[in-house]
């Protein structure tokens, strides 16, 4: 099994071998293309602005990325990858110690079966403010997919869209200003959304969910 792990700003190519390096700079991105079976990418930056870009092909794939941006900026942590195979898995966690500027975005798309997606978005406990502006999007196509959405702060965004059979969706929010979006196409689905920390009588955001059955 192949381990690769980023901590720095980097740029790579395809990868077959372990690779490591680590820094923690203002802005950093990470870069990755990945194929084979059985790999796992590990990704950790620190910075103001930080950056991931990962595409994997193959099965049981295991990526993990963490992503803490650390002063105010324009953006703070961008993540995306794309997912070609057979249970594979992307574990996100991003955290903004910033209080102002964006937030969080993170996409995910994964093709194939039972592939599992997490992502959790916030705003670091030490800061006052807690204005999240994450957004984050999955998007699975295929059969027996799982993928969860964590949000905690104001003002966040979370969309899932999922297509095949036997999938399931859950989104968690938690703030004020919320949009939650689950879009299901297939049979055998089920899905959850809670919204809660918020004090206004109408409700924390809103919902929107949209099942079908196959085309």
């Amino acid at each position: 099994m192949a381990r690769l792990t980023a901590l720095a700003a980097l740029t790579l190519a395809t990868l077959t071998t372990p690779y490591a390096a680590s820094a923690q700079e203002d802005e950093n991105a990470a870069y990755i293309l990945q194929s084979g079976s059985g790999n796992m990418v590990a990704i950790e930056q620190s910075g103001s602005s930080n950056l991931a870009d990962v595409e994997t092909h193959g099965n049981n794939n295991e990526i993990t990325a963490k992503q803490r941006a650390t002063r105010a900026e324009e953006w703070k942590n961008r993540f995306q990858t794309r997912v070609f195979g057979n249970s594979n898995l992307v574990e996100l966690e991003q955290i903004s110690e910033a209080t102002n500027g964006l937030g969080n975005i993170a996409t995910i798309t994964q093709n194939g079966s039972a592939n599992t997606a997490t992502v959790t978005q916030g705003v670091s406990a030490l800061m006052g403010d807690p204005t999240g502006n994450n957004i984050a999007v999955i998007n699975q196509s295929g059969d027996s997919h799982w993928a969860g959405i964590d949000q905690f702060g104001e003002d966040n965004s979370a969309i899932l869209n999922q297509s095949g059979t036997a999938n399931r969706g859950d989104i968690l929010q938690n703030g004020a200003g919320l949009s939650a979006e689950m879009t299901q196409t297939g049979i055998g689905l089920e899905y959850t959304i809670t919204q809660t920390g918020c004090l206004v009588p109408s409700g924390c955001g809103t919902i929107v969910v949209t099942q079908t059955g196959p085309n």
